[in-house]
């Protein structure tokens, strides 16, 4: 055997014996995962009762709703619509470790439905090798224990938008719009998928989106606080998250926080900063050069993924179809980590698709070659390698040093490149899975 030949057939013989013993490597998971969760739910009762996780912080925040509009200036840390603090107020009047228990295994069951909607979306196209499934639980792990450890709202939005996507594969597409409308109406990022659904025409999916978004700001607020009492909120949310944002790029730029933003504040030297956060900045450029330099990034992505979602997206998606379609719905992830203003490690947890489609598409044989599969796997190997390496398994000081300068980040534009890359090789290429062909 040439050496150039042995390391892809000890891949292939290694593929091969986890597919032969499957069962007992699912055993050995659902094991591990109901271990991690009893561990991690004994632990977040002790965060409960001796720190102040973020749970901690919202329950009596949703406890005073309601009572006058200046909810936004007593707590500006608090960043969502009032419509999150109504789907809060029923655990108010519940004991905290109680109310900590349902929140946990709420989230559990999200993490179950995120892997288990990214495996089935990627099934409509092909098979998926179990080593894709099991590399997907891999690289995403930390992302989905950061948030489950800091007691966030991510892993929901993860499991929405995630759940939109298997929800539009199986023609359910007015349910996926409204989903996609839900998490949006917590975060204002998810909208990126709305305006996906937009861009092509898929009106039933928008209808359902714009349902879930009345349903969501409008009607719930209306029967716990009254609509003049919603509005009013509404009008404080925008105003202290929305415009601060747009105008002036006002977030908190704290070494963890990777959104694009936050990351070119420390990176450029914005005045303003928290003394530690200053000494990150390998340049110095004025306020106003960073603000155009920022709505330009911004700008660049959106244009960029407009073009690698061109095309009208017609007929059943199955094979071909299914596939393209969960690049270009990976391919927002990322961007939308990126134009967000407060992305911390848990908020990653939307990448579960994307890497899973990336290891998908390295998983099935393709016809002939194409220059975009090498830039798909330089991105995702460096994708993936950044991922690791910025965890703790160098150490907590490697950690905190890669992510003060934006290594995260890094690694969320390597997964839009690597899944570009992938959607453009489809436009010229043959991926063979089962049945899978090329797409339009």
């Amino acid at each position: 055997m040439s050496d150039e030949a042995r390391p892809t057939s000890v891949f292939s013989r290694l593929s091969a014996a986890i597919e032969r013993r499957r069962r007992l490597v699912w055993a050995l998971v659902a094991i591990a995962f109901v271990a991690y969760c009893v561990g991690d739910a004994i632990k977040f009762q002790r965060t409960m009762r001796e720190r102040k996780p973020t749970l901690k912080r919202w329950l009596p925040q949703a406890a005073e709703l309601g009572a006058d509009e200046r909810l936004y200036e007593r707590h500006p840390d608090y960043l969502y619509p009032p419509f999150f603090l109504v789907l809060l107020r029923p655990l108010t009047h519940l004991s905290p470790a109680t109310a900590a228990m349902i929140w946990e295994i709420a989230k559990y069951a999200s993490i179950v439905l995120i892997f288990g909607a990214a495996w089935r979306v990627l099934a409509r196209a092909g098979p998926v090798p179990v080593w894709v499934k099991l590399a997907s639980i891999v690289f995403a792990a930390r992302f989905v224990h950061s948030d489950l450890r800091h007691g966030n709202v991510n892993l929901f939005i993860a499991a929405l938008v995630t759940g939109a996507a298997w929800l539009m594969v199986i023609n359910w597409r007015f349910a996926a719009g409204a989903a996609v409308a839900i998490a949006a109406c917590v975060k204002v990022t998810p909208g990126i998928w709305i305006a996906y659904l937009v861009y092509k025409r898929q009106w039933r999916a928008v209808a359902g989106a714009a349902v879930g978004a009345v349903i969501a700001l409008e009607i719930v607020p209306w029967f716990v606080i009254g609509p003049g009492m919603n509005h009013a909120l509404l009008r404080a949310w925008y105003g202290h998250v929305v415009q601060s944002f747009a105008e002036e790029g006002l977030v908190d730029s704290v070494g963890m926080n990777q959104s694009l933003v936050a990351v070119t504040n420390r990176l450029l030297g914005r005045s303003g900063l928290p003394e530690e956060e200053r000494s990150v900045a390998i340049v110095r450029v004025s306020d106003g050069t960073i603000r155009w330099i920022q709505r330009a990034a911004a700008a660049a992505l959106i244009v960029v993924g407009a073009w690698a979602c061109r095309g009208r997206l017609t007929g059943p998606l199955r094979d071909a179809r299914a596939f393209a379609f969960a690049v270009e719905w990976s391919l927002l992830a990322p961007i939308a980590l990126a134009l967000s203003g407060y992305t911390w490690t848990g908020h990653f947890c939307l990448l579960v698709l994307p890497l899973a489609t990336l290891f998908a598409y390295f998983a099935w044989p393709r016809k002939g070659g194409h220059a975009a599969h090498g830039v798909a796997a330089v991105a995702t190997t460096g994708a993936c390698l950044i991922f690791a390496l910025s965890s703790d398994l160098l150490t907590p000081a490697v950690r905190e040093y890669a992510i003060e300068r934006g290594a995260l980040l890094l690694g969320a534009v390597c997964v839009l490149v690597g899944l570009v890359a992938v959607r453009e090789g489809l436009r010229c290429s043959r991926p063979v899975g089962k049945g899978v062909e090329a797409s339009a």
